[in-house]
């Protein structure tokens, strides 16, 4: 079995977003990614905010 890690929804919004940055655009499905991580990592889903610095932190992988 493959060793496999673990981001929280913060994290890949910030991937996304820095890659966005980067190169002007994403892909379709990169876009739906995005808003997804989005939502998921917002106060909207559950009431808790998500932090990607927490996670980074605390170990979390």
């Amino acid at each position: 079995m493959s060793d496999r890690e673990y981001v929280d929804f913060a994290t890949v919004r910030d991937l996304l977003e820095q890659a966005n940055e980067r190169r002007g655009e994403l892909s379709y499905e990169q876009l739906m990614a995005l808003g997804h991580a989005q939502w998921a990592a917002s106060e909207n889903r559950g009431g808790t905010k998500t932090d990607s610095e927490v996670s980074r932190h605390s170990g979390m992988h």
